[in-house]
């Protein structure tokens, strides 16, 4: 699938328009579980995601420079990898088929991982504010009720471990996340590498910069990787934010489909489609 720069550009714009359509259609619902609610949560802001990324691209209608013509290669790589963080957050969620009990465990982590990120962000900036004890109790309570849960001790130790300690916030690993979606490793390995380049300023994301020339129509193919991870996963989002909103399906377009489809296909054997990152 080669496309110009303008045909990536409008590609994203068409399935994030959808997602945004969708997003705001289904504001304000009543939701059967938390999963369900936190769903709609990653989902607006997988929309919210590749709104940004088209306000920063020359040719989207979206773009805010107006006539200027400001290719931030650095900025758009760094939210194409929020972007796709935000899906495997969306992917998690979206699975509410799961048993009650193991459900109510990822409900437990999340909570206790949001509750101490809390703590040592106020622990760092103000180590004296009064909120700071109330934190910690709840904190440490969240903790011995994960330990006391047969599930979580059924867990591997050291995902155990990295729970307790506040580093993770799900069950799944980005990677096993991408197996049950039907995203290729191999893709998410090197995509997710490439925006985490530019999202740490490595030499890698330098190199770009200076190897890339606005005024040259070829050189803005460095820009696709970008695009193009951007329009899948915002196409797959749509796929798993659907089946818990099935009556948004229909109200979908041809084009919004095809998209939908066509990723969906891509991902799983994404070798035919692309030669990775430049």
């Amino acid at each position: 699938m080669v496309m110009d720069t303008n045909e990536a550009i409008q590609s994203l714009e068409t399935i994030s328009f959808c997602a945004l359509k969708i997003s705001g259609r289904t504001e304000g619902r009543q939701v059967e579980s938390w999963h369900t609610m936190m769903a709609s949560l990653a989902f607006a802001r997988l929309a919210l995601n590749s709104l940004s990324i088209l306000r920063l691209s020359p040719g989207s209608s979206l773009y805010l420079a107006g006539s200027y013509q400001v290719w931030d290669l650095p900025s758009v790589s760094s939210l194409s990898r929020n972007l796709i963080e935000t899906y495997l957050a969306l992917h998690y969620f979206t699975r509410t088929s799961l048993p009650a009990d193991e459900l109510q465990l990822r409900k437990d982590v999340w909570r206790y991982h949001e509750t101490c990120e809390r703590m040592k962000m106020l622990r760092a900036g103000v180590p004296n504010s009064v909120g700071l004890p109330k934190l910690q109790d709840s904190a440490s309570k969240l903790k011995y009720e994960l330990t006391q849960n047969s599930l979580f001790k059924a867990l591997p130790e050291d995902r155990r471990r990295r729970v307790l300690q506040g580093e993770i916030a799900k069950l799944e690993t980005n990677r096993q996340l991408c197996v049950s979606a039907g995203v290729s490793e191999g893709y998410y390995d090197s995509i997710f590498k490439y925006g985490s380049n530019h999202t740490h300023s490595s030499p890698f994301s330098f190199s770009q910069i200076d190897g890339f020339q606005a005024d040259d129509i070829s050189s803005r193919r460095v820009f696709h990787t970008a695009f193009d991870t951007s329009t899948g996963f915002v196409a797959i989002g749509i796929r798993d934010y659907v089946k818990l909103c099935p009556d948004q399906l229909p109200l979908m377009d041809d084009k919004e489909k095809h998209l939908v489809n066509l990723w969906e296909g891509i991902f799983k054997d994404y070798d035919a489609y692309f030669t990775g990152p430049n």
